[in-house]
Parts: structure tokens; sequence; C-alpha cells
């Protein structure tokens, strides 16, 4: 008989599974030591950028004394080992990330739509504008030659174009270009999302495309049966739990609405989505224990259960935390079948280590980084944490799962605060309901889908209980929320806090396990070391050294925050709703508190961004015009801010905004106190005058040729360093008395569908004015210290040449 890492009784074909622990858990492996500086020299190779060629020489080097003087030292070999592991990380990402570079400039500076052939070469998304996928270049034209191979994101617009599907040949012309950066700052950046899954650029039709023919594959062939499972198994299912059945036992999340992922997202458990290591290790659990059923002998069931899993992971999407479970699932089963122990860490460090060798750009991924996290996490907390756990007299059945939970949590900290600045809280105990539940539904669900594929009129006896269980799953997550928080929100930390936790949890585990007795006492140190950097990190508040105003790209319509040191934040207007722009980014800087919202006029570019932000902050006032506008979304808007409980004003011309810091002054400049019918919504805008030393910006919402000369009608004033142009620079803005009379050298223009007028452009030049335009070029930050300003992008990547400080 022979037991795994918990001793679970394997052999068999009927027995009932015993579960307890191992004596003796298998020796550490140096392959764990091997993958961590493999993961540093990726992270090396990020940060520094070296060429490629130098850390393959280097690599070489370290080769070829390993087989020189390997023999000579044992640890000689163990050094060169380890420089041959930082080496081969930062050669091999930097050569694949020289490589994708290549290949998206050269994307880039293609401007006319070209004819190519591509292979679909993964899930198809669908929905009422578009189909979406990623493609694989298999033939181009001489402006592309060298770029077969190369993987793009494809958008398929055309109401001609045929349903395409994994594995088809399509042929038609397309539009090509490079992955922008992000355009605002805190913003998850989704060209580093691109590039670690090796994806060049995006694709999109010209017109209607054309399916060629078709590859065969395994992987193809279990994609399109995805397609069938989804489009006909699921279809007898209750239509509320479709969409989460899809995305439990498919990893397809499509059809779930937002507000449902972000029911999940907040109650801690949005992780349950990943097909994972549950998954993985269910699949394989039901066909080994259909192998003692079918006349198979152990290692039968062993490569039954192996080809189900890599069946499960491909069928799925094949998804980093599927595939690292996969990976862990193979080499546990292959020391099955050789007779070798497994042991957790060392499968986790092969498993890593194999996917960066593939593909070294993957380190950028957030559900790689998260997967294996988790995992090390698990491996290394779980055995302590339930032993202890057996020590408080927690049950045995409760002790391990809730250990697991920990000791993931535990190392997922530093990256969940990372990436989404929002760490469970409650959370935790949540999953102990819904994890087991979880594991009901795979139980019920899996089987359920097998049905389907094999045995479409037995799939029905299984339908009911598994509509059951994910209706309890949704009304569990729902009435979770009713209570108290589940996650809380955190400042979003700098990348080497990141970096010292990890190192500092490493170092923890690395003393307890192998630190002699003396260096056991100081065991508690390094945690201790984290907690003060962590608690430091967020009671510090983020304020500017002088004036700081960042205009946010919302894609279309006006959102700026002004912040100054004494610690004021005012926000102007909030742009459109598409990506609640400046709550996020409010949330992330761990802001929770506006001294004001300034709304110049109520236009639906300029306000259904605000809702988003009453929800997450504390707003003392609401500055706006009194005239109103009769359309649904602003009733929505209405009640938003009444709910905010903010004070609502509508200042006359020439009130001042309260501020804290005596250098900062904040003037209406229009009249917002009357309705003024005479006037249109946007000629009856609020304008701001933002005073800082003797640097002055005007923001003037969308005045236009009737709102300008109202203004001018009494500025006293004179020049401007900066102006927020009019209405986008739109036709009729901009003016030549505007112009004379303000004197601005510098502008700046928020984006809002290409309104920006050329004529508008050449006044604007011919008066010397610069413009930065935010749609084009990415959020702006501008800074003055009371006597010279800076403007440029928000990442330093675009400063123009402005009036420097004194």
């Amino acid at each position: 008989m022979e037991t795994g890492r918990f001793g679970l009784d394997i052999d068999g074909p009927r027995s009932r599974p015993a579960i307890r622990r191992a004596e003796k858990p298998p020796p550490d492996s140096p392959l764990v030591g091997l993958a961590a500086v493999f993961v540093v020299g990726t992270g090396l190779a990020v940060w520094l950028e070296p060429p490629g060629v130098v850390a393959l020489g280097a690599l070489a080097a370290a080769l070829v004394g390993l087989v020189l003087w390997g023999r000579s030292s044992r640890r000689g070999a163990l050094v060169l080992a380890l420089v041959a592991a930082l080496a081969a990380g930062m050669g091999l990402h930097g050569a694949a990330s020289e490589r994708l570079e290549t290949r998206r400039a050269r994307l880039e500076a293609q401007t006319a739509p070209l004819e190519l052939t591509l292979l679909v070469d993964g899930p198809v998304d669908r929905d009422e504008v578009r189909q979406r996928c990623i493609v694989e270049v298999v033939s181009a034209p001489d402006e592309l030659a060298g770029l077969e191979g190369a993987r793009l994101s494809l958008g398929l617009y055309e109401a001609d174009s045929p349903w395409v599907r994994p594995g088809e040949l399509i042929r038609g012309r397309f539009r090509l270009d490079g992955v922008d950066s992000p355009a605002n700052p805190l913003t998850p950046d989704y060209g580093a999302y691109m590039s670690a899954r090796g994806i060049a650029g995006w694709a999109r039709d010209v017109d209607a495309v054309k399916v060629v023919g078709e590859r065969s594959g395994l992987d193809h062939a279990l994609l399109r049966l995805r397609e069938t499972l989804t489009a006909d198994a699921l279809e007898p299912l209750n239509p509320e739990v479709r969409p989460l059945a899809r995305a439990l036992l498919l990893g397809d999340r499509g059809g779930l609405p937002e507000e449902d992922l972000e029911l999940y997202r907040r109650s801690g458990v949005f992780h349950i989505f990943a097909v994972s290591g549950l998954h993985v290790g269910l699949v394989g659990y039901l066909f080994f224990a259909l192998g003692g059923v079918l006349p198979l002998r152990r290692n039968g069931r062993y490569l039954l259960s192996l080809a189900a899993v890599v069946a499960f992971t491909l069928l799925t999407g094949a998804r980093p935390p599927a595939l690292r479970a996969c990976l862990m699932a193979g080499i546990y089963l292959g020391g099955r079948l050789l007779g070798r122990p497994a042991h957790l860490g060392t499968s986790v460090a092969a498993a890593g280590l194999i996917l960066l060798v593939i593909n070294p750009l993957r380190i950028g991924d957030i559900s790689f980084q998260l997967s294996f996290v988790a995992a090390a996490g698990i491996a290394a907390l779980t055995p302590e944490l339930a032993a202890r756990l057996g020590r408080l007299r927690v049950p045995r059945l409760l002790a391990e799962p809730l250990a697991a939970a920990l000791g993931a949590q535990l190392a997922l900290f530093p990256l969940l605060a990372l990436h989404f600045a929002r760490v469970p809280l409650l959370g935790l105990l949540l999953n102990l309901l819904v994890v087991p539940l979880l594991g009901m539904i795979l139980l019920v669900g899996l089987p359920y889908l097998l049905l389907a594929a094999l045995w479409s009129a037995a799939a029905p006896l299984l339908g009911e209980p598994l509509g059951l269980l994910l209706r309890l799953l949704d009304w569990l997550v729902g009435r979770a929320l009713t209570g108290a928080p589940l996650t809380i929100d955190l400042r979003q930390p700098a990348w080497w806090l990141v970096v010292v936790s990890l190192l500092v949890f490493a170092a923890t585990l690395m003393i307890h396990h192998r630190g002699g007795r003396r260096l056991r006492r100081w065991v508690w140190a390094p945690p201790a070391l984290l907690v003060l950097l962590w608690v430091v990190h967020l009671s510090l508040e983020d304020r500017p050294e002088g004036l700081r105003i960042t205009c946010f790209d919302v894609d279309r319509g006006d959102c700026a925050l002004i912040e100054s040191p004494a610690g004021d934040r005012v926000l102007i207007d909030g742009g459109a709703d598409w990506a609640d722009v400046a709550a996020e980014y409010l949330r992330r800087r761990g802001v929770r508190r506006l001294d004001a919202v300034v709304l110049s006029h109520p236009d639906e570019d300029h306000y259904a961004g605000l809702p988003s932000v009453y929800a997450d902050c504390s707003v003392e006032r609401v500055y706006r015009p009194a005239r109103a506008a009769d359309t649904a979304a602003w009733a929505e808007y209405l009640a938003a801010e009444a709910y905010s409980g903010a004070a609502v004003l509508h200042p006359s011309q020439g009130n001042l905004l309260p501020t804290a810091d005596p250098r900062l002054e904040l003037r209406i400049v229009t009249p917002a106190d009357e309705p003024r019918s005479e006037l249109s919504t946007n000629n009856a805008s609020l304008a701001l005058l933002v005073v800082y030393g003797s640097f002055e910006m005007l923001f003037t919402g969308d005045l236009e040729t009737a709102g300008e000369a109202l203004l001018l009608k009494d500025w006293d004033h004179g020049a401007v360093d900066l102006l927020k142009l009019p209405h986008h620079g739109a036709t009729g803005t901009c003016g030549e008395e505007l112009l004379d009379v303000l004197r601005p050298g510098h502008a700046v223009v928020f984006p809002s569908g290409g309104v920006f007028d050329q004529r508008t452009r050449w006044r604007l030049a011919d008066h010397g004015c610069w413009v930065y335009d935010v749609g084009l070029l990415g959020a702006a930050i501008i800074e003055s210290d009371g006597d010279g300003f800076r403007l440029g992008r928000f990442d330093g990547s675009f400063s123009p040449g402005v009036q420097l400080f004194e």
C-alpha cells in the first residue's frame, strides 16, 4: 500500500480513502532554489533590461564552468548552478522581450489594412457587437515578412463575417496596431497582460473574413467541444444559473454580468472562477475512481487520471492556474508511475520553471503570480498551521482546509494589495463555506458535462441538483455582503514593499525550518519588521510637495483632480462612466474624502463618472450650476448626489471655494447661481480659476461662443499660464477674443469623440499656445511650486519643454 503527501490510501480499486499524516515528508529538492533564482533573473531583466545576448553569454559561461569544475566542488557546483539559473532567467526574458518589442514596432508602423491568413488559436468570446479571440499569423504580405507565428488579439465586427471557431484558418483584410501603454495612473496595465501572454498587438477586420481551412489538433478539438458544451450541455439548466455554471465548470466568465462579478470580488471569493488545483484535482480523482470500476491496474489508473487532467486543462482554455495544477498533477502522477515520492514544494517549483522557460514573459501575468504564490504559501505553511490548529483542538476535518486557506492568503497579501488594492478581511471565513460548496458543484457538474458529451439523455438527471447547488452558492455570496465587510481596500503599495514582503516571508520560513536553536529565537523579527513597514505605509498620507493637478483620460469628457500640500482635494467633473477612472484612482490612492466636487454642467460626459466617486468617498460640498437636465441619467446622478449627503451649492460669480492651503485660490468666474435659460447648457458651464502663487490655470467646462463672451465680460485677471480648452476644442470655441485676453502659453484638451476642430488647432498655434491632448497622450500631470510649472504624461515618459521651476 502507498501513501501520498498526507497518507491518502490510493491502492485498491474500491477501498475508501483513509487520510492520515505521513510520518516523514520527502526531502526538499534543490529545484526549489533554482526556480526561485530563475524567477529573480526574470525580475532583474524587467528592471535592468539587459541585452538578451549578454545574459545568454553569462549562462553559457556558467554552464561551461559547471561542466569543467562542477564535480570537484559540490559547493562550487551549487553556486555555478544558481548563476546559470539567474543568467537563464535574464537571458530568456530579455530575448523574448526584444522579439516581442520588434514585432510590435513593425505592427505600429503599418497604417494601411493588410491581407492576412490567421489561425484562431484560443477560445472565441462573442457578444452583440463583436467576436474576439487570439490568433496566430500564418501568412502575411511582404510588409510583415518574418512575422509568421506572431500572436494577435483579434476583434471581428463585421456582421457578414461567419462565426469562427478554434482551429479554423481565416483570411481577410485587417487593420493592425501595437499595444498602448496605460492611459491613466494606477490603472491595470493591459499591455503588460498581453505581453505576458506573448501577444504582439491588435487586429481588427476591415471587411468580412472568410474561413479557408482548419487545422486539426487536440487543443483546438477540445476548445470546439467547450463551445458545444456551452451552447448545448448547459442549455437545460435554469437561465439564472447557466452563466455561473459556465464560469465554474468551463472557466468562461463571459456570460456573467459585471455587477455579479463585482459581488464575488467584494466577497473575497472571486478566485473560485479560476480553473485551478481544486478543479484539476477533482478531475484526476474522479477518473482515478472511474479506473477502479474499469479493469485497470494501478499504473493504468494513473495514466487515465493524467490524460483526463490534460484534456480538462485544454478544454478550459489552459490558463495559468489550470496549467500550474496540470503540471503539478503530471509531476505527482509521473512520480507515482516511477515509484518515487511526491513533494509539494518541488512540484510547485518544477511547474513554474517549465512554464517560465516556455514563456519567460509570463512572469508579468497577474494570474500566474497569484497562482504560484498561493501554491507556495500552501506548500510552505499548511503543515505547520494545521499542527498548531490541532493543538488548539480544532477538528482535523476543519483544521487542514483552514490552514491551507490561511497559508495561501498570507502569501498572497502583498500581491493582492499591489494588483487590486484590496485584501480579504472576513472573506477568509466565507471561503470555508464556499470552497467545500464549490467542491460539491464540481463533483456534480463535471459528471454532468461528461454525460452531456457521451450520453446526453442521462445528463438532466444531474441538472436539477447542480442547479440547486449553484443557487445556494449565489444566495450565500449575496447574503454574506449584507453583513460585515468581507474585504478591505488598502492604499496600493510600491513594488519594493511587495518584493521585500515576499523576501521576508521566505526568510522567515528558512529561519524556522533551517535555522539553529539560537536563530529560531529570532524568527519573530522578520514578520515584526514587515508589519511595521506596512503600518507605516498605510498610515502615511500621500500629499504632493506643491500643487498637483491630474487630468485623467476618461475616453469621453472632462475629469481632473486638484491636490495641495495642505491636503486640499477637489475633483472637477467625473467623465463618462465606462471605467470609473476617478473612483478607481482615488480608491487605489487610499483617498476616502474629498473637500469638494465641481461639476461644470449637466452633460453626461461630465457627471456620469461621479456616482462611483460618491459611493467610495465622503464628499463635503458639490458646486454646480443651477441649470439642470431632463434625462433619466441626470435623475440617477441626482439620486447618488443626494445619497452622498454632500452640501449642494450654486455659487455666484466671484465666489471663493474654501481651501486649507493659503497659497491656493479656487475662484468661480462664471455665474452659476441662476438657471440662465437663455443660454444653452454648455454656455451655462461653471468655470473655475485655479491660482497657486503666481501660477494660474482656467477650467472652462464646455463654454462656446456665447459662454466665452460672458466669461470675458467681467474678466480682470489678465493672462493665464494654462487653459483647459472649452468644449474639447470643438468648432466655435477658443475664439480670437478669448485667446487675446487669456494669452495662454499652454493648454490641455480632454477627448470627446474627435471633436477637436482643425481650425481651433490653427488659432491656438497662431497665438503660440502649445496643446497637450489627453486623449492622444494619456493622463497629464501638472505640478507647480507657485512660480513655474511642469506639464507632462503621468509616468514621465513624455515631458514637453515648458516653463521650469526657478
